[in-house]
């Protein structure tokens, strides 16, 4: 993977797995790889997506192509997620300024 220039962190603590994934989830890393011994018996891992929490299996032959475009993806999703609370939250201030407006148009025509 590394190879491909994905940037990977192989995380070998004793902290439990469910520490792990937290931990990662706040990092933002958008795509989880996890590998057990089963996995690896069946020579596949399952990657999981930071915004869908989407669990795919994935054989590891050809894993890199699959993490690019997952990757790719969630990128994508993850720009239009800030550009879509970001315009909801424009369309909030602008309903605020409206209403701010209305306010005061009212209050200066009973005066």
């Amino acid at each position: 993977l590394a190879a491909k220039g994905i940037r990977v962190k192989l995380d070998d603590s004793d902290q439990s797995t469910g520490w792990k994934y937290s931990q990662y989830e706040m990092k933002g890393v958008p795509v989880r790889l996890e590998l057990g011994p089963k996995d690896i018996e069946k020579n596949q891992c399952v990657l999981v997506r930071r915004d869908t929490a989407e669990k795919i299996f994935v054989s590891l032959d050809g894993i890199e192509e699959t993490i690019e475009k997952l990757d790719k993806n969630a990128k994508t999703f993850s720009y239009l997620g800030v550009f879509m609370y970001l315009a909801a939250f424009l369309g909030l201030i602008c309903t605020v300024l409206n209403i701010s407006k209305n306010i005061k148009a009212k209050r200066q025509k009973t005066f």
